[in-house]
């Protein structure tokens, strides 16, 4: 079936606020905040190629567009490589966050917290992904005031997502499964490598 024309929209005027202060467990996820101003376009993130092509442009109004106040979903989940069906594992600040097999630990918990992926290692909630400055790198574990914005489009049991970082001061990126690892870099040629699963 052919696919239908995708809406002719101005990529710049579609934006996502850095959400950051909000509460999570209790406490406050960015100690020094972010100004207004601070908005992050699609373009931003995906590029401007990548934007003005169809399928990406209807896949970035699913990651971010105003489809996506995201489904509010269940509040704590695994995160699946769709590729490998591994989880992702939280290892601890400043360590690498890895793909492993699937167990029923807070390590392997997530939770959307404002703009910000955090786990549950911490009950607290002040642990988050975060992302290093240079692209196609395994995402790591960062206090969530020190951690990039982060957001997932669905967090529903059984649901494919998207995952992407952007922040002022790091690089927009996407998560995706590469050699069997967790990076976090430019967007894939197809699509499956970019997917995750959320999982009880």
């Amino acid at each position: 079936m052919a696919e239908s024309a995708s809406p002719k929209l101005k990529p710049s005027s579609i934006s996502l606020p850095v959400e950051h202060g909000e509460p999570y467990g209790g406490h406050v996820h960015n100690k020094r905040g972010f100004p207004p101003k601070d908005r992050l376009t699609i373009v931003k993130i995906f590029g401007k190629k990548a934007v003005t092509s169809g399928a990406t442009l209807a896949l970035a109004f699913t990651l971010f567009g105003p489809t996506a106040p995201a489904n509010a979903g269940d509040a704590i989940f695994h995160v699946h490589s769709a590729v490998t069906g591994k989880c992702l594992q939280w290892n601890g600040v400043g360590k690498t966050i890895t793909l492993e097999k699937c167990a029923n630990k807070m390590s392997q918990f997530w939770g959307q917290a404002g703009g910000q992926i955090a786990s549950y290692a911490d009950t607290h909630g002040d642990y988050c992904v975060s992302i290093t400055k240079k692209l196609e790198k395994p995402p790591v574990g960062a206090y969530c005031w020190d951690a990039p914005g982060t957001r997932m489009n669905d967090h529903l049991f059984g649901h494919k997502t998207y995952f992407a970082a952007a922040a002022p001061g790091f690089p927009s990126c996407n998560f995706k499964t590469v050699n069997k690892k967790a990076v976090c870099g430019k967007r894939t040629s197809t699509l499956k490598p970019m997917q995750w699963l959320i999982g009880p």
